[in-house]
């Protein structure tokens, strides 16, 4: 992931022409076989962005290098137990667990007094590629 994906990806990331914000978002990184800096920051934000909307980011067909960049950073760790999948069906089932189990008591996102964000009960899938 480079620095034109990481710009091409803005709008998605960004949750346009969503409608709605969903409780599971997958991103689909089956067509990056390397990640760089640029391509960590803007992963970065999506994943802070997603933790501020109260939706979870699961990550399908990630590859050995960005897997690699993803543990490293501690983004991995960051986005939860089971996030990173090697491939989409592993991702959608991932999803539907989440959908399943009940919503997390969330700690209040930097610079707000609580999490009020109500947990809807949809999943999204984006490919970049």
């Amino acid at each position: 992931m480079y620095a034109e994906h990481a710009a091409g990806a803005q709008p998605w990331a960004l949750g346009l022409g969503l409608g709605t914000r969903p409780a599971v978002l997958i991103l689909r990184l089956r067509h990056v076989p390397s990640m760089d800096a640029t391509g960590l920051h803007a992963l970065e934000e999506l994943a802070a962005q997603c933790w501020r909307q109260g939706t979870a980011l699961v990550l399908s067909g990630v590859r050995r290098q960005p897997a690699e960049v993803l543990r490293r950073s501690g983004l991995a760790a960051g986005l939860g137990a089971g996030r990173l999948c090697r491939c989409f069906e592993e991702a959608l089932g991932r999803a539907r667990e989440l959908l399943a189990a009940p919503a997390p008591a969330h700690p209040a996102a930097p610079g707000s007094s609580h999490w009020a964000a109500p947990r809807p009960q949809q999943i999204v899938v984006r490919d970049p590629g």
